[in-house]
C-alpha cells in the first residue's frame, strides 16, 4: 500500500516542478492524508485515491493557485539559472578532461618512434 501513496505523491511533486519549504510541507501533509486513507481502506487503488483527492495535476494546480505568482516565477528562474550553471560547469570540466587526455596522448606519441631504421649488413663468407 505504501507504494501507491508514494506514487501518488511523486506524481503530484512532478506536476509542481519546484521545491521549497512550503512545497515539502504540503507534500508531507498530502502523503500523511493519503496514507491515513489507505490505512482506513486497505484495498484502495490508485484510481480510488485520485477520486478522493483528485488527479495529481488537479492537486498541484490547486496548491500552485495558493502561492504568489512572483514567488513561483522567481523560483523557476532560480532553478533555470542553477541548471544553466551546472551545464556550463560540466561542459568545461569535460573540455578540460578531453584536453588533458589529448595532451597526454600527444606527449606519449612524441616518445614513441613513428618509424625505425634497420640496417642489414651483408657479410661475405670466406671459403
Amino acid at each position: 500500500m505504501g507504494t501507491i501513496v508514494k506514487d501518488y505523491v511523486l506524481s503530484v511533486k512532478k506536476q509542481i516542478n519546484f521545491s521549497d519549504k512550503s512545497t515539502k510541507s504540503f507534500l508531507n501533509i498530502l502523503e500523511n492524508n493519503v496514507a491515513n486513507f489507505v490505512q482506513e481502506h486497505p484495498l484502495s487503488t490508485y484510481e480510488q485515491i485520485e477520486e478522493i483527492f483528485g488527479s495529481p495535476s488537479e492537486v498541484a494546480e490547486s496548491y500552485l493557485s495558493t502561492l504568489d505568482t512572483n514567488n513561483i516565477k522567481s523560483k523557476l528562474k532560480l532553478k533555470k539559472k542553477i541548471l544553466t550553471y551546472l551545464v556550463i560547469i560540466f561542459s568545461l570540466l569535460a573540455l578540460f578532461v578531453c584536453g588533458v587526455y589529448f595532451w597526454h596522448c600527444y606527449n606519449i606519441s612524441k616518445e614513441i618512434p613513428a618509424y625505425s631504421v634497420e640496417e642489414i649488413e651483408e657479410i661475405e663468407r670466406s671459403e
